[in-house]
């Protein structure tokens, strides 16, 4: 990956990170939304990358390739004072770049940056129960199991549990 750029989107890219979305949502059945199920539209996410860029406890990344967006990363921390020590970790990876280590890279970059943010003490996220591979590189990068939300994911009437994980940076 020797042209790969992980960096902070452009406002002005929230057309393209809106086509990423639907299409990645199109590539695995491991998200919370399918394809055209994704609820906001590209001026929601230009908003959303402006507030990000000003927040100070949430940060949003894009993994490009050759000018194409093939992930899309973020940490959103709270804006409650009681719970702006803790940010969610998401994460997305094109299905053509699965296991080529963009995710790594990607986790890694967001878990330098919030060792480095002074207000976040704590990353969590929620990972479906059967994604195995995924579960697998988040406890490499210190995430714990800390509990399960039961029948939590419903995909065709077929449910799924979501495991919550969490690591102190």
């Amino acid at each position: 990956m020797k042209h790969l750029k992980i960096r902070i989107p452009l406002e002005s890219e929230s057309e393209k990170i809106f086509h990423y979305v639907n299409h990645v949502a199109g590539e695995t059945k491991f998200l919370t939304f399918g394809k055209g199920e994704y609820p906001l539209d590209s001026n929601a996410i230009k908003n959303s990358i402006r507030n990000l860029s000003t927040s100070k406890n949430s940060i949003m990344l894009i993994a490009e390739l050759n000018n194409k967006i093939i992930g899309l990363a973020s940490i959103k921390g709270s804006d409650k004072i009681r719970m702006d020590h803790v940010g969610d970790l998401s994460i997305t990876i094109l299905k053509d770049y699965w296991g080529q280590g963009i995710g790594k890279k990607m986790i890694d970059f967001l878990l330098e940056w919030a060792r480095n943010n002074e207000f976040l003490y704590k990353v969590n996220l929620k990972v479906r129960h059967d994604n195995l591979k995924a579960i697998k590189i988040y406890k490499d990068f210190g995430f714990t199991k800390e509990g399960i939300l039961l029948d939590d994911f419903k995909i065709n009437n077929t449910y799924y549990n979501h495991i919550l994980m969490g690591t102190n940076v």
